[in-house]
């Protein structure tokens, strides 16, 4: 089991929401989402040891008959209030208005795992819920707590303005993986001697996934070699993931979506490339849904507004940018447990999607760093010059331009200060900024910002 990492500002956040049920004597409607794996459940888990004064009631959602879930459900509120002689109910609601009464007198909190699938046991539970919470909210102990993660799910059911719950609830936290730090603290704890290349497979493969970095950890994969070992083999858990990944936020959804998820993690970025692709459809929908309802991809434009349309799009999950690339596209490969073969594969592809995933590292790095507010890259009209990484502070007027390669020594200055040349003729919004080029490698990659974007240079 690997140590609880991180997660603090998260942690606040609930807790205070615990203090106001216990401070005002009345309810709090809390909604935690994040994609499967995150971690949503173990940090549920670890605030509520932390407020023992309530009872913690954790009912689990699942997709059966609503009188067997309701059943369910009150034999995990009887194991949690030591009842002896429950009530019995066949509906779902039945169950938390008996627990809202109760919250009338004792504090209580409420946990409702995985909830979207509730829709799928009864339909009008949502329009339910949202009478009697409005019915109890005002004079219950309660902090009902949702959490789901099938991303389009959940915004429908609490964000759409159109339903029944818009505008019940009190905290919509998102959760998200884990920043660069701390994949760096989870191996320094469990590898000190880490390389560089454990590093970026490490962020490669689980994207700060709290569940798949525990895989690693449990297993002892910490080294490049150790973990391609884990990953290419029979069962693997990381081969068959982003299936159930999958399943779990498209259902049943076109078969294009999955030619353009796949195209764009192998570095098919561009609009035309990926209408290209299917020309028999128009692709622009689509995109539009995978970044919009499903949260999978992001449209990336220039860091600075250059008057023209040419954006591009990039997986917002590292993970499953890694299963398209080396493992969705090897399916013969794979159904006929080709391991070796599918390893070999791996080598001979990984060095050029590993520079894109170097990249990503560098800006979520600089993102978390918080030093520079704008951080982004930046191309012309026509995809001559192009940069990966721009670090831009107002307040201090400095712009950083970054090449990223994984070897230093392919790094080309004077051809960085070219495009940077050239990004300062075409935009007039860095006028009067220091402008700075520096190469970024593997080297630098654990590295703090403030060593390698100094203010002070």
């Amino acid at each position: 089991m690997m140590k609880f990492y991180d997660r603090k500002k998260e942690m606040d956040l609930l807790s205070r929401e615990f203090g106001l049920v216990r401070q005002k004597r009345l309810g709090r409607f809390v909604v935690v989402s994040g994609r499967r794996r995150v971690g949503k459940t173990s940090l549920l888990f670890k605030v509520a040891e932390e407020n023992k004064d309530f009872v913690f009631v954790y009912l689990f959602a699942f997709v059966t008959t609503e009188s067997n879930l309701a059943g369910e459900w009150m034999r995990q509120v009887v194991q949690a209030l030591g009842l002896n002689f429950p009530p019995t109910f066949t509906k779902i609601i039945d169950v938390l208005r008996f627990l809202f009464e109760l919250g009338r007198n004792r504090p209580i909190a409420i946990f409702i795992d995985e909830c979207q699938d509730l829709t799928h046991v009864n339909p009008v539970f949502w329009a339910e819920l949202q009478r009697e919470w409005d019915l109890a909210k005002n004079s219950t102990q309660t902090l009902l707590i949702q959490s789901g993660s099938a991303a389009s799910a959940m915004r429908l059911i609490f964000q759409d303005y159109s339903k029944p719950l818009f505008g019940r609830i009190d905290v919509f936290l998102q959760l998200r993986p884990f920043a660069p730090s701390v994949l760096q603290e989870i191996l320094r704890d469990e590898k000190p001697d880490f390389s560089s290349e454990d590093l970026l497979l490490f962020y490669a493969v689980t994207g700060g996934v709290a569940r798949y970095a525990e895989q690693f950890v449990v297993t002892g994969a910490l080294s490049e070699n150790a973990m391609i070992e884990e990953i290419f083999r029979d069962s693997s858990y990381f081969l068959t993931e982003a299936e159930v990944l999958l399943a779990n936020e498209f259902k049943v959804e076109s078969r294009y979506y999955s030619i353009l998820v796949e195209a764009i993690a192998r570095g098919v970025t561009k609009r035309a490339e990926l209408q290209n692709l299917v020309p028999e459809i128009q692709v622009s929908g689509l995109l539009d849904r995978l970044q919009k309802r499903y949260g999978m991809i992001r449209k990336v434009e220039p860091l600075f507004n250059m008057d023209y349309r040419k954006v591009r799009y990039s997986l917002n999950d590292p993970y499953l940018a890694f299963w398209y690339a080396f493992v969705h596209r090897e399916r013969t490969l794979l159904n006929a447990h080709q391991f070796d073969a599918l390893k070999r594969r791996f080598r001979q592809q990984y060095a050029d999607f590993s520079g894109r995933t170097l990249e990503g590292w560098f800006r979520e790095k600089f993102w978390e760093s918080g030093l520079y507010p704008q951080v982004g890259s930046w191309w012309d009209r026509k995809g001559e010059n192009e940069i990966d990484l721009i670090a831009v502070n107002d307040e201090r007027r400095i712009a950083w331009v970054f090449e990223i390669k994984r070897n230093s020594r392919k790094v080309d200055l004077r051809v960085l200060q070219s495009k940077a040349n050239a990004m300062l003729a075409s935009c007039r919004s860095l006028d009067g900024y220091e402008i700075r080029t520096k190469g970024l490698s593997m080297d630098d990659m654990v590295r703090p910002v403030e060593e390698i974007a100094p203010f002070d240079a």
